[in-house]
């Protein structure tokens, strides 16, 4: 049996991942089918697709990291699954599949390689703020890009810029990122806008056709000012550095992106000026998935160890017969239950209090944003959107309807931290089941070791969600609490 794969007798169905979404059988049941159908599809493809390919890229990106043939070779399995359409509207081409359901891809990508889910999930975090920007023809252009190329030999791929060579996790905090050593920055000029300064660590970076670079236009005025902003790869004045040679998660590349008086007209700027500060909360939205993405890590570790366990004698007995690992597996599947409940009461927390509140939790609430995406779709709102204080206006509406919530922001941040400790836990407690045979590379654990250490460090560091824990749940209903970056204590 090939390391990354594991029986059906060891996959929990729909049914039984997740509890907690048997609600919509009855609140919305054309909801819950939707959901389904994207487990059954995405489980498939994982399962057929991506695991036979895990260690192969993982082993190929060793031995050059600059060869990105094998992951191109998996972009293009993906493409031709649809992996990266899914969430776009049907309206646009797309699959239509709701937010709720991008946490439920993401863990089954993540169980067999969380590298390759990576490749998937940053796609869609470069989409997360352009679906927002109310830019309908600029959006519907891209959109059906995307479509069309997504089955050819290079896909369109949407990645996102924000960390910095001198910023990185506090430029993801609004407490922080008033003191932190930005070197990006946009200036208006004549028809358009000039961008200068270099962005590190991106994922998805160098495989992007677009990708959406986050500056300010004052570094003096960062959370005034910061905005978003759609970059072409041919655009002038962009080119690409390396790709880091990284420890873990080799099947998606982490880019430098460098901007040398980069032009981009006026429709490229995505947000009004300052709205990316509007929307920090929308990385509860960003952490909630990096939850689910761990949770995926952390049952990948689980199933590898049960299946190592059944098939291994210890003294003459079958590993998986042995009380103390009985113990260990137990643990280990303890680990993943607890992940998967605390991502999936942030994306609860989500539809009532942030970003997943497009889909209403009520009956017909999926059929609600089905109808409002097709007016996204027509002549009529994109005329309407043409004019500049018209997407201002309605940006400004959705950020503050849909994103703007410590609510969201605490929950995100709790299932990222919690479910990237559980991860990096079932990593380790495989490695310790399997003793040295955890180590080969052909067993699959030891590159899972590697992959889940990154998910303590990026979407912002674990120590860095634990304040924007404390600032979002804690610090608002304590009043006159000094925060931690807020003044002299930073």
């Amino acid at each position: 049996m090939n390391a990354l794969e594991v029986g059906d007798k060891d996959l929990f169905p729909f049914e039984e991942t997740y509890q907690s979404l048997r609600v919509f059988k009855t609140i919305d049941p054309y909801y819950y089918r939707e959901m389904k159908a994207a487990f059954d599809k995405v489980r498939r493809f994982a399962r057929e697709k991506a695991a036979p390919m895990a260690l192969h890229i993982d082993r190929e990106l060793r031995r050059d990291p600059e060869n990105k043939e094998p992951i191109w070779e998996f972009a293009r399995l993906c493409g031709q699954a649809g992996m990266f359409t899914l969430l776009l509207p049907r309206n646009h081409g797309g699959g239509g599949l709701p937010l709720m359901a991008s946490p439920i891809v993401w863990e089954e990508l993540c169980a067999v390689c969380s590298g390759e889910g990576n490749v998937v999930a940053s796609h869609y975090l470069g989409y997360a703020p352009f679906y927002i920007s109310m830019k309908l023809r600029l959006f519907d252009r891209i959109c059906r890009e995307i479509v069309e190329r997504e089955k050819s030999d290079k896909p369109t791929l949407l990645a996102m810029a924000w960390t910095e060579p001198l910023v990185g996790s506090d430029n993801l905090q609004k407490e922080l990122i008033s003191g932190a050593r930005i070197g990006c920055e946009a200036k208006p000029v004549d028809g358009g806008w000039v961008l200068n300064g270099t962005k590190c660590f991106i994922s998805d970076g160098s495989l992007s056709t677009y990708h959406v670079a986050i500056m300010p236009v004052d570094r003096k005025r960062p959370l005034e000012t910061l905005t978003g902003f759609l970059v072409p790869t041919e655009a002038e004045g962009f080119s690409f550095g390396r790709d880091e040679h990284k420890m873990g998660m080799k099947a998606t590349p982490a880019s430098i992106m460098i901007y040398e008086d980069c032009y981009l007209p006026d429709e490229y700027r995505l947000t009004p000026v300052g709205g990316m500060a509007k929307i920090y909360n929308i990385m509860g939205a960003g952490t909630t998935c990096v939850g689910a993405i761990s949770t995926g890590v952390a049952r990948g570790a689980y199933e590898r160890a049960v299946t190592f366990a059944r098939e291994h004698k210890v003294r003459g007995k079958l590993l998986i017969n042995h009380e103390w690992a009985q113990f260990i597996l137990a643990e280990m599947l303890m680990n993943v239950l607890g992940a998967r409940a605390i991502y999936m009461d942030a994306a609860f927390c989500s539809m009532n209090w942030g970003f997943g509140k497009v889909v209403p939790p009520r009956r017909g609430g999926f059929r609600f944003k089905l109808l409002a995406e097709r007016y996204m779709a027509t002549e009529l709102a994109k005329k309407i959107t043409d004019r500049e204080e018209m997407v201002e206006k309605y940006a400004n509406w959705a950020i503050n309807r849909f994103i703007d919530t410590p609510q969201d922001a605490g929950y995100g941040a709790f299932a990222k931290v919690k479910c990237s400790d559980y991860a990096m836990t079932n990593a380790s407690l495989g490695i310790d089941l399997m003793g040295k045979a955890g180590l080969r590379h052909d067993r699959g654990m030891e590159k899972i070791f590697r992959d889940a250490k990154l998910l303590q460090i990026y979407e912002g560091t674990n120590e860095l969600n634990r304040l924007a824990l404390f600032n979002h749940l804690i610090a608002r209903k304590e009043p006159g609490i000094e925060i931690f970056g807020g003044g002299d204590n930073g």
